[in-house]
């Protein structure tokens, strides 16, 4: 019998992705569901090649449009949040997260007992919301498999009965496009220079996040959540290549790596078939062409949001949710060049400075304070 696969963020890198490996396995996977934020086009040429029974687009203005593109296909439409959140909630061998954002945490939260295994690349639900996702997941059926090339890397080599012997995880960071750039020079960096990663492929804002380090200070943290660690057990590295993407450091000196081209199709390949690999079409490591690896440290004095998204976990989630929003807030204005990108520094620092002590006790207390928080941070900054 095939697998029911439902994909939230089809029409993303991490959908696209998840569809090629499912296309060179065809008689093992069926695709169920499928949803996009908003390109109806690419969603309904995905529904039609895939044969897919449900879509969603969650904006509600292209309902009509993708209702004319699949129109004569059996296949059911909706559109809008709350839809997304009911389709999440319908039984599936794997659930793929690809969309970003606190949109996910709902959908994630409903597909958490529905779903055998949930394959998720979604950093923000994590930071924000990891206590309640991972007890919730603890009590059911469900497994969580990270997607991101660090977090998969370590989930691959995390030996969880050895749990006492583990020292320490490390994280790898490509150091982004601006690495051995001046601090004078990254004054005037445009959009269309942060948005240019050197080794992998992906959306703006994720890719401003790489290029200033906050996507992997928000990644430490994951970990932390991930896999039930204290913040001190959790570091990053820089390395140019991006072959190494996770390091565990055991207590006999031993350090275990995951090693892989930089291609998201490794780390996504590791939902379908677990405990089992899947075998796709990969390209092989060649050492002898890559010639050496190389590691510096994170510095402070370039990279300080890395630092300060650590400080945050300290505070406690209050402030790391004023940390993810005010990232957020502050990389969209950027990207409409409203402000420069060190202004993005400027604007996160000052929102941690100003973020309260509110002790949060539920998912409810997450999302209200979220739009809380957003709505004070917008006031401050012209976007």
């Amino acid at each position: 019998m095939k697998k029911k696969i439902c994909i939230l963020g089809s029409t993303g890198s991490i959908g696209c992705n998840t569809l090629d490996l499912i296309s060179q396995h065809k008689d093992k996977y069926e695709v169920t569901t499928l949803t996009a934020n908003k390109n109806a086009k690419k969603l309904a040429e995905q529904a039609i090649k895939f044969q897919a029974k449900n879509v969603v687009i969650c904006d509600e203005s292209k309902y009509k449009e993708l209702k004319e593109l699949l129109s004569g296909y059996d296949v059911n439409i909706f559109s809008g949040h709350k839809e997304l959140i009911n389709i999440s909630g319908l039984q599936y061998d794997i659930a793929i997260v690809g969309i970003m954002g606190m949109i996910a945490i709902k959908p994630i939260m409903q597909a958490i007992g529905n779903s055998k295994v949930i394959g998720l690349a979604n950093k923000e639900s994590i930071v924000c919301a990891g206590d309640f996702i991972m007890s919730k997941a603890k009590d059911s059926i469900t497994k969580i498999i990270p997607l991101d090339s660090e977090h998969n890397a370590i989930f691959q080599i995390f030996e969880e009965n050895n749990r006492k012997n583990i020292d320490q995880i490390i994280l790898t960071a490509s150091g982004g496009p601006f690495l051995n750039k001046s601090i004078e020079e990254l004054k005037f960096i445009t959009p269309e220079q942060a948005t240019c990663h050197p080794n992998w492929k992906m959306g703006a804002k994720i890719s401003v996040d790489c290029a200033n380090m906050v996507n992997k200070g928000l990644e430490v943290i994951e970990a932390c959540k991930l896999f039930n660690l204290d913040i001190d057990k959790v570091d990053a590295i820089i390395h140019p290549e991006s072959i190494i993407h996770g390091m565990v450091y055991y207590s006999d000196g031993s350090v275990l790596s995951q090693m892989a081209y930089h291609d998201m199709k490794t780390s996504i390949s590791t939902v379908f078939e677990y405990p089992k690999r899947l075998i796709f079409n990969y390209n092989k490591l060649d050492f002898g062409k890559i010639g050496s690896l190389n590691f510096q440290k994170i510095t402070q004095e370039y990279f300080p949001l890395f630092y300060l998204a650590k400080q945050a976990y300290k505070l406690g989630n209050y402030a790391l949710i004023t940390f993810n929003i005010a990232n957020e807030i502050a990389v969209e204005a950027f990207l409409q060049k409203k402000i420069s990108f060190l202004e993005i520094n400027k604007i996160v620092k000052n929102s941690i400075n100003n973020a309260q002590s509110i002790k949060i006790t539920s998912l409810e207390d997450v999302l209200f304070i979220s739009e809380k928080i957003k709505l004070e941070i917008r006031t401050n900054i012209v976007c």
